[in-house]
């Protein structure tokens, strides 16, 4: 078997959680620039002023949040849901616990010395899994269509 199609195959067999990730790996860049932009232009050390590098994280998460919906809605899930609101809002929950789990380990990590930027990146594949398996068992969950049942014969 080739080595193409054995990528294709593995594509194929997960391609959710690959556009996924290929959004997660657009919405960390997004995150990371606006957390290295904000935080070089304003010069401030995140190893002493960590109140305003929260607030410099939280900036760049709510970045990221604007691009990842939008792009996990229309690429990765392809949702139909019209229902906009209740969608970002469930979005919205996942991506706050998310950001939760980033602020924690964030501060662990920055305050063990290792690189903000390196931090992030470390605490971005954590939050990705956290996020994909919620985001696809709930916000973009997909509904049976009236009529047919969860087990087929």
């Amino acid at each position: 078997m080739s080595t193409v199609r054995s990528f294709q195959e593995l594509w194929k067999k997960y391609e959710t959680f690959g556009r996924y990730a290929i959004v997660g790996g657009l919405g960390t860049a997004v995150d990371i620039g606006v957390l290295y932009a904000l935080t070089e232009l304003s010069g401030i050390d995140p190893q002493v002023n960590s109140g305003l590098f929260s607030l410099m994280v939280t900036a760049a998460f709510i970045a990221a949040v604007g691009n990842n919906y939008i792009l996990n809605r229309i690429w990765t899930f392809k949702s139909q849901d019209s229902n906009l609101s209740a969608q970002f809002f469930r979005f919205l929950i996942v991506s706050l616990g998310g950001f939760l789990l980033t602020q924690v380990l964030m501060w662990l990590i920055v305050k063990l010395g290792v690189w903000y930027v390196l931090a992030k990146a470390t605490t971005s594949m954590a939050v990705l899994i956290w996020n994909f398996g919620l985001n696809r068992m709930w916000t973009f969950r997909q509904t049976a269509p009236v009529g047919s049942t969860i087990l087929s014969s």
